[in-house]
């Protein structure tokens, strides 16, 4: 994974960022001439896609061979202040509170581990520098980076991302910039990796090339990472990808328009009606404390991606769909109680049907828990969620939560970019997306797609004839 930006800690749910500046001095003059190394790569990231960007100015570029970098993720962990740990251990926290991590995992380690197998560089944006991990521009891994950096580096100056990122008040709005940032720079990576000979493709999508199927599986983290913190950590990229080709259904202008008003939640990173329709936060009071709750973490906004991944955790995917699909706003807070870490949330669906499912689905969940572990209410403030760690909870399986995140979700958004560029509304092609994932016959066949890694391509005759009739089916419902 690139992780391309340099983010602030904060507790955000489901959101790990763990790289942090190299020091808090004013960035220095940038070099009058761009690395003689990276010049074509500056100039494929200038024209890509007609954006019709130029640099402002060059920046610096650091090489570094893999153990000197690992050595730098080193030493920028060392330099977390007491204030940065202790907004990490918070997100660790809440991750406790909701069963999602056991409290035997070591949060900070597992997230270094982390950084460690997929951070391939960043551009800094307090230093203005690009710093990759790699010093062969041969290997098509470390061009790749470059150019995703790179990448961030135009953002940065063409658009003022550090502005953009002061105007956020909620880790639903640090999400969404997250997932518009690096989505962007995934976009131009994969943009130019397509201009690659079909031996260097393979290389960098790790395909056998005598093989007959594809293999775009996330990329490999530490066996000591849980599942959850590195589907969170991937989220950005993915949804953000997805995110960019929903935009490019709109050609060039469309970035541009959503640099200058940038989606402010997850529903819109993860549902396109929402990002169309301009669908914005209900606000939600703060859950109150009750007697002997401790605080320990201000309210924030949990939203509809940490809602899904927490109930599809541990119930059926689509079930947690369709409550996330739904989601209207929310507000929550961490606190301690009799030592344990716990969450309370209030949340609200855009309608008061969407809440009662809302309702349901965190209380089929609460259900798969510890006896006591969380209780579900409603009243007229919303759905009330409280939820504390408890001895004898069990980590999620991970084979559901990659599902529910790569299938489920990622492929419903795929399906729902094709429909989009096909000519489809956003209703519509929401509606197509979901019935790929879910409309048993043709999730069947999706499944299938997915589980081997394939593409509709290697599908025999008969087979790409019944899937083609079987969307068509889906894109009639839809648009009746």
């Amino acid at each position: 994974m690139r992780r391309g930006r340099t983010p602030a800690l904060a507790a955000v749910a489901l959101v790990i960022a763990l790289l942090v500046p190299e020091a808090a001095a004013a960035a220095p003059s940038p070099p009058d001439e761009w690395d003689p190394r990276i010049q074509r790569f500056v100039d494929f990231v200038e024209r890509d896609r007609d954006r019709d960007l130029e640099f402002e100015h060059p920046v610096r570029v650091e090489f570094l061979g893999d153990a000197a970098f690992r050595r730098r993720l080193e030493r920028d962990e060392a330099n977390l202040t007491d204030e940065d740990r202790h907004d990490i251990e918070e997100s660790a926290a809440i991750f406790r509170a909701l069963g999602l991590l056991t409290a035997e995992v070591d949060f900070l380690g597992a997230s270094s581990d982390l950084d460690a197998d997929t951070i391939l560089g960043y551009y800094d944006f307090d230093t203005k520098k690009m710093v990759v991990r790699g010093t062969e521009l041969g290997d098509v891994e470390t061009r790749a980076t470059v150019v995703h950096e790179l990448t961030h580096a135009l953002q940065d100056q063409r658009y003022g991302i550090d502005k953009l990122y002061d105007r956020t008040e909620t880790s639903g709005e640090i999400f969404a910039l997250d997932a518009l940032t690096e989505g962007d720079a995934i976009y131009v990576e994969t943009d130019f990796v397509d201009t690659l000979p079909a031996k260097q493709q393979d290389e960098y999508y790790s395909v056998d090339p005598d093989a007959t199927a594809t293999t775009a599986e996330p990329d490999p983290t530490s066996p000591d990472v849980p599942e959850i913190m590195a589907i969170a950590s991937d989220a950005p990229y993915t949804l953000g990808f997805d995110f960019l080709i929903e935009l490019s259904a709109k050609g060039p202008p469309a970035l541009a328009r959503a640099y200058r008003r940038p989606p402010v939640s997850e529903e819109q990173i993860i549902d396109p009606v929402a990002w169309a329709e301009h669908d914005r936060p209900r606000a939600v009071a703060k859950p109150p404390l009750e007697p002997g709750d401790e605080k320990a973490a201000p309210a924030d906004e949990f939203g509809a991606l940490s809602l899904y991944l927490t109930l599809a955790s541990r119930i059926d995917p689509l079930v947690a769909l369709d409550a996330a699909t739904g989601w209207g706003g929310d507000r929550f807070r961490g606190f301690t109680r009799d030592g344990l870490d716990c969450l309370r949330g209030t949340f609200v669906g855009d309608t008061a049907r969407d809440t009662s499912e809302l309702a349901a689905a965190l209380g089929e969940w609460a259900a798969t828990l510890p006896a006591g572990m969380a209780t579900v209410t409603t009243g007229d403030e919303g759905v009330q969620l409280t939820s504390c760690a408890v001895p004898g909870v069990t980590d999620p399986d991970p084979e559901q939560l990659d599902r529910a995140f790569y299938f489920t979700l990622d492929h419903r958004l795929t399906n729902a970019n094709q429909a989009l560029f096909a000519g489809l509304s956003p209703d519509e092609a929401s509606c197509v997306g979901t019935a790929s994932v879910s409309e048993p016959d043709l999730a069947a066949i999706e499944a299938r797609l997915y589980g081997e890694q394939i593409t509709y391509d290697d599908l025999p005759a008969r087979e790409r004839d019944r899937y083609d009739e079987l969307i068509g089916e889906a894109v009639q419902d839809c648009a009746g």
